[in-house]
């Protein structure tokens, strides 16, 4: 696996914070990031029904 720069940097936010979003272009291991460093609550948005659930709820 590639080694990731952004590695470090991600596990100390997650240390410090609750969530963390992830975003960037299409294709650039975003998911593989999050994956590779156990994320338990890790989400995607691409799943039509979850994007809009998670859209819903943030107009609340």
């Amino acid at each position: 696996m590639l080694h990731r720069h952004i590695t470090a940097d991600v596990q100390a936010y997650l240390a410090r914070f609750p969530s963390l979003l992830i975003t960037g272009a299409r294709q650039v291991g975003k998911s593989t990031l999050a994956l590779s460093l156990g994320i338990d609550n890790y989400v995607t948005l691409d799943d039509i029904a979850t994007y809009q659930s998670a859209k819903a709820e943030s107009h609340c």
